[in-house]
């Protein structure tokens, strides 16, 4: 996790990886959270400024998601954008007859289709 650390971040963070157990039946664990900076974790959270506590009309809720085979990198400049792009990455994940799959490499970038509907 680069850029602000937030509470509300790091408990979506926690539901993420619950989230994904419940729905593969892989136990996704984490140990520790990177140091900003770091570039080898498989997924990796940059957020440049905090939400308000309560989510108010016009707030910045876009994000970014770029998937590869190694890597997902989640960018947002709210809090809020990172709590959406969270969500998108559990909604991702397939079952297949191979198993679970995530997409192809690609690169999604999201804004709320309704700005300012937050409130």
């Amino acid at each position: 996790m680069a850029g602000i650390n937030d509470i509300r971040l790091r408990s979506a963070i926690t539901r993420l990886y619950s989230a994904l157990t419940i729905r593969t039946g892989i136990v996704f664990t984490q140990t520790s959270i990177a140091k900003p900076g770091a570039r080898d974790s498989a997924l990796i959270i940059d957020v440049h400024a905090p939400s308000p506590a309560i989510p108010s009309r016009g707030e910045d809720e876009t994000y970014t998601l770029a998937i590869t085979p190694e890597q997902t990198v989640l960018r947002a400049p709210t809090t809020t954008g990172a709590l959406r792009g969270l969500q998108t990455i559990i909604q991702l994940v397939r079952q297949d007859a191979g198993g679970f799959s995530f997409p192809p490499p690609s690169r999604l970038t999201i804004a709320p289709v309704f700005p300012g509907a937050a409130s």
